[in-house]
């Protein structure tokens, strides 16, 4: 087919396919512009041997009545268009092509959002599990003791779930509190120090070092808890003074064997509390966090920015006030700030290479070496 034959042609064969045809001219414009869906109007213009024109409006111009608002797309025949007959049957095919193509584009489509509406709605229903197993986890390790008569059960059911099984502490009942924390002077200590006071509690600080602030209700101990016979003496002295503290927060220690023996220490505590000595009143709250910023423990570590994305550091001030929260509510509380820090223990089962990789995008070496310099070994 010669070029001058298809000129020829030209306006009788877009007026056939615009008339008869409008769906395959739209389904080509949509798959040669890779435009998002059908568009709301569109035209062939042309067709000669070598290319048709076609002519569209985008999806955000089908308010649009201006002709400088209509895009041109050029296809090519490759190769060139022989006879009229050629042209027939290459429309036809490209047509077809089109249309299957976009077909299976929705097809994706659909099927990624389909996918992604999985996602989103496995971990809304992971969250939501994971929510109301800590709600459950609660209810039980703060409920009341079990009553023997079954009768009693379903009252006893309510109450746990719904119900609180001690009052929260207020203003008045926090003057009647004495609270103990280990390594009160500074850091995390200094804090909860600080917000027990404002509400009115009578605090106990052990420190070797001097407090870093001064108030009426804090009586400050110079004691090394590594030294029993310090700790005898100065636990000899706050009993004969302020009597039998109501509240205990272990904070000075050395920090990894520490923070992994008070693990095993809590659970075993908690149980023998509820199961051996019948004292469920008596809360425990284990308090596992990461990295805390502006404290000397991680002063002076620069971290890398995959470190601080990954494992951002903590914010002293939501450790210490989600652990006056649990003691303001009377509640047992596991409090792990922040979320990576729950993840913690699934590393244990994790290849040794795995473990090391992300120790050191945590730049744990750095860690380590920062502790050495401020917490030499004994010799």
């Amino acid at each position: 087919m010669k070029e001058d034959v298809v000129a020829g042609l030209s306006q009788r064969i877009c007026d056939h396919m615009n008339s008869d045809h409008a769906d395959a001219v739209a389904h080509l414009c949509m798959f040669h512009a890779r435009l998002p869906c059908l568009p709301s109007w569109s035209s062939m213009e042309s067709i000669t041997a070598t290319d048709m024109r076609l002519q569209y409006k985008s999806p955000g111009d089908e308010n649009g009545t201006s002709s400088a608002k209509l895009c041109n797309i050029y296809i090519s025949f490759d190769p060139p268009l022989e006879s009229s007959m050629d042209a027939r049957k290459r429309l036809v095919a490209m047509s077809r092509e089109s249309e299957e193509r976009n077909r299976e584009l929705y097809k994706q489509g659909l099927a990624m959002f389909y996918m992604a509406f999985k996602i989103i709605a496995g971990t809304c229903l992971v969250f939501c599990m994971c929510h109301l197993l800590q709600h459950l986890n609660s209810a039980w390790t703060n409920a009341a003791p079990v009553p023997a008569d079954a009768a009693l059960w379903p009252f006893w059911l309510w109450t746990t779930l719904a119900k609180r099984s001690r009052p929260e502490l207020t203003s008045e009942t926090w003057k009647n509190q004495t609270v103990l924390i280990t390594g009160g002077s500074k850091g995390l200590g200094a804090t909860v120090a600080r917000l027990l006071v404002d509400r009115g509690a009578k605090v106990i600080s052990l420190d070797k070092s001097k407090p870093s602030f001064k108030h009426a209700n804090i009586s400050a101990y110079n004691c090394d808890v590594s030294k029993q016979h310090e700790v005898v003496s100065v636990a000899r002295s706050i009993m004969s003074t302020h009597g039998p503290p109501t509240i205990v927060i272990n904070n000075a220690a050395d920090y990894v064997a520490s923070k992994h023996a008070l693990v095993g220490l809590h659970e075993s505590l908690r149980f023998e509390l509820d199961t051996i000595y019948k004292t469920p009143y008596v809360r425990t709250t284990l308090v596992t966090p990461g990295q805390m910023d502006e404290t000397s423990m991680f002063s002076g570590i620069q971290y890398n920015r995959f470190a601080r994305f990954f494992a951002p550091c903590v914010q002293v001030e939501s450790v210490a006030e989600a652990i006056v929260d649990a003691l303001e509510k009377q509640e047992s509380r596991t409090i792990v700030k922040p979320w990576y820090v729950a993840a913690a223990p699934l590393l244990r089962i994790l290849p040794s290479i795995v473990h090391d990789g992300i120790q050191w995008v945590r730049e744990e070496r750095l860690m380590n070496r920062h502790w050495a310099r401020i917490m030499p070994c004994p010799r």
